[in-house]
């Protein structure tokens, strides 16, 4: 796996976007499977950049570890026939 640096630069750019026009898409996070708590998929510059800003709370989507909704039956299987 390949990770970055995230650009301070850039984070403080974002910073500025966000508080002219807020945070249009909130971040998306998974709970960690390896422990509490949670893990980001998407959006870690828009979390440092609420952060920078002071914010408290951060608008989040979280999403199933594997992207399957456990409230929604699995269609595997449906509308198969026997035989």
């Amino acid at each position: 796996m390949e990770y970055w640096r995230v650009n301070d630069q850039e984070v403080a750019e974002i910073a500025n976007n966000i508080s002219y026009v807020g945070l249009l898409q909130p971040i998306v996070l998974t709970r960690n499977l390896e422990g509490e708590g949670y893990q980001i998929m998407f959006g870690e510059k828009r979390l440092k950049a609420c952060i920078l800003l002071g914010w408290k709370r951060v608008p989040a989507i979280i999403r199933n570890p594997i992207g399957i909704d456990v409230n929604r039956p699995s269609s595997t299987g449906m509308g198969e026939k026997d035989g």
